[in-house]
């Protein structure tokens, strides 16, 4: 962050994941992210981002991710939401809010004997080529162990 910092004329305000934001499902989808950034100067900005106007969808019975946004804050106090492609000036002190849009979930949870929805089904996953490792596998680790 410091590198952008260093490199651009923006303040990183914000950067982090968009909890949430995945679809439902058996393999619940991906969170998106959350990027904030305080512009130090004029600058013109163009955006070219996806999934603002649709949603990531879900599939096999799993439900659709958030879409993402992109708002900005003006130093003026307004707020606007900017659309998926644009082409806009900033002035020094505006906001950009980019939130990325979150996994389509997939597959349906399974239900229980009396029809409410329960834990997602276990299934083995084959890896081949490598061990298992990665961040994947770091993040499932620290899931079952919390």
């Amino acid at each position: 962050l410091a590198e952008c910092e260093g490199r651009y004329p923006v303040v990183v305000n914000r950067f982090g994941l968009r909890d949430g934001s995945g679809g439902d499902g058996q393999y619940k989808g991906g969170d998106g992210v959350v990027r904030e950034l305080m512009f130090r100067k004029p600058v013109q900005l163009s955006l070219l981002t996806e999934r603002r106007a649709r949603a990531p969808y879900g599939m096999a019975g799993g439900s659709d991710g958030q879409m993402g946004q992109n708002i900005l804050l003006k130093k003026d106090g307004r707020t606007l939401g900017l659309g998926g492609k644009i082409s806009i000036k900033l002035d020094p002190g505006d906001t950009l809010q980019l939130l990325s849009p979150g996994g389509g979930g997939y597959g349906a949870h399974n239900e229980s004997s009396n029809g409410t929805v329960g834990k997602p089904a276990e299934e083995s996953i084959q890896v081949t080529g490598h061990g298992a490792g990665g961040s994947l596998t770091n993040y499932e680790q620290m899931q079952t162990s919390a």
